[in-house]
């Protein structure tokens, strides 16, 4: 723990800001000011609820935890498809939906989840190609429809009005260009508004097999890659490569703020490239030959952010990518305000997953000293910020 502390604190030193917010009008203030993200104010979250894994529950991989708007608190196990509904005080309600192909069964949801305002959730199967949809009602986890989608989503968020914000990676033009788009479909699978938004495809590897057929595409977190959070009607969008967002309204399409806080980039060594490489290579089975090539295509410097969380309250939390000498689980926080104004910053020693921010509390999964899992909801202390 010390000598992780110590890189910490060097990589908190190294990445220097210089802070110009835009506003609505896309307008940089006048003025600049350089800081550190170590000299921002540390948030120290209290404990309001622990909820430990026990035999009745026997946790695999807790994947999303969030409050329903009854109180109630909602958890997914992304391995196992089952769902968990306790109570305000932790106390189990109900296990629910479980691994299968039949009507409301899911298999490998992986972090495909998503719950609206009306206590109605949905999460995707990989395998099935399957979204399925729940009603949270009296205590109970109610299944009530099963879509089977012909895209193949990377993200979506289920809206109050039961429409679906659908978010695709890797779409291709005619012309041969990459790109990323973001639809709304209706709760029958009919896309009623198509590319509400679109945006240059990720860089990704391409590693391939003895005859040269693609095996997989991978982005590695310093690679320029988008990433979304959406709550109610808002949406943000950010990029690996930058520290801000930006925000839009779902129903109307329109921008109505960007945020970019300019970063003096961290330069990445080879050798921790070639270690990245190899070890994708290593996992596939692959040539060592495809190392030098796939070597090449890597970035030069670090990725800024890896991960965003948006709380409608007026909180926005960007996960900053692990620095040099630090795992790739290195979980590591900041904190802005809707207007990109810096409030703090969570370090998280103990490796806690921040699953889900909502009303300035933080709904997390992490192991206990007994190395099992353990659902945590902690308040963060921050106030909310003017809008």
């Amino acid at each position: 723990m010390k000598n992780q502390s110590h890189a910490l604190r060097c990589t908190l030193l190294f990445l220097l800001l210089a802070i110009t917010a835009c506003g609505n009008g896309g307008e940089t203030s006048s003025e600049s000011e350089y800081t550190e993200i170590s000299s921002l104010p540390a948030i120290t979250p209290e404990t309001v609820l622990t909820i430990s894994d026990s035999d009745d529950l026997l946790f695999n991989f807790v994947s999303h935890v969030e409050p329903t708007s009854e109180g109630h608190i909602l958890a997914l196990d992304a391995r196992t498809s089952r769902a968990f509904l306790f109570s305000g005080d932790g106390t189990l309600l109900e296990t629910g939906i479980g691994e299968g192909s039949g009507p409301g069964e899911s298999q490998f949801t992986s972090s495909r989840f998503s719950l609206n305002d009306n206590d109605e959730f949905m999460i995707f199967s990989q395998v099935l190609r399957r979204a399925s949809t729940y009603r949270i009602e009296d205590g109970s986890i109610h299944h009530l429809t099963d879509l089977t989608m012909e895209r193949f989503p990377n993200g979506f968020e289920l809206l109050s009005d039961g429409n679906i914000l659908i978010y695709e990676r890797k779409e291709t033009t005619p012309d041969g260009r990459d790109y990323e788009r973001f639809s709304i479909m209706s709760p029958e699978g009919e896309v009623v508004r198509d590319e509400f938004l679109t945006l240059p495809g990720a860089e990704t590897l391409e590693i391939r097999n003895e005859a040269g057929a693609l095996m997989v595409s991978i982005s590695s977190p310093h690679h320029p890659a988008n990433m979304f959070a959406a709550d109610d009607d808002i949406m943000l969008v950010a990029n690996h490569k930058t520290l801000g967002f930006d925000m839009y309204s779902i129903s109307s399409g329109e921008l109505l703020r960007e945020v970019r806080l300019p970063v003096r980039m961290q330069p990445i060594s080879r050798d921790e490239n070639r270690v990245y490489v190899e070890a994708y290579i290593e996992a596939f089975g692959m040539s060592t030959s495809q190392a030098s090539g796939l070597l090449s295509e890597m970035p030069d410097t670090r990725g800024v952010i890896s991960d965003i969380r948006y709380d409608r309250s007026g909180f926005v939390w960007l996960r900053l990518t692990y620095g040099p000498g630090e795992p790739e689980n290195t979980y590591r926080w900041v904190v802005l305000s809707g207007t990109g104004e810096l409030l703090g910053r969570w370090d998280n020693e103990a490796g806690a997953r921040l699953l889900h921010v909502q009303d300035g509390r933080m709904y997390t999964a992490s192991e206990d000293e007994n190395e099992l899992q353990q659902i945590q909801i902690l308040d963060s202390g921050l106030e909310t910020p003017s809008s």
